[in-house]
């Protein structure tokens, strides 16, 4: 095949490999986070406040749902986690990403991007935000009928 016929038959199939629409029933679903999930979360946000020494400069926001809630929250959940993290913060976010894998019942993609040279900070920053567009998908996932 043609250097370029393979790059669009990749660029076209390569959502679709990282991409999970989940089997798992919604009831289920919302268990796993009412019992589970919000507590990871919670307790994730406050290790990263506490590890702040300064507030964020980024304003929080929503992104827009594109698609389903759960690909949404599978692609929030599924960001790289940095290498530089306080060992105990990197084990709680690790920890929320493997319980939202086994609710969703999909995996992360293996692909790492390459370290970043962003600071500490904004690091942190981001992770927070991060959580903070989990918590409201699943707060809107949970009250659609």
């Amino acid at each position: 095949m043609h250097l370029l016929g393979t790059s669009v038959v990749a660029f076209i199939l390569l959502p679709l490999a990282f991409s999970c629409e989940s089997t798992q029933p919604k009831q289920q679903i919302s268990l796993d986070y009412q019992h589970v999930i919000s507590k990871h979360l919670e307790d994730t946000k406050i290790s990263i406040e506490k590890q702040l020494n300064r507030s964020c400069k980024e304003k929080f926001f929503t992104r827009p749902l594109m698609g389903s809630a759960t690909q949404y929250i599978h692609n929030e959940s599924c960001k790289r986690i940095p290498k530089d993290l306080d060992k105990d913060l990197a084990d709680k976010l690790t920890r929320l990403v493997e319980a939202i894998k086994a609710s969703l019942g999909c995996q992360c993609s293996t692909q790492q991007g390459e370290p970043s040279k962003v600071s500490l900070h904004r690091k942190l920053c981001r992770h927070k935000n991060v959580l903070l567009r989990i918590q409201k998908a699943y707060e809107q996932y949970n009250s659609a009928p």
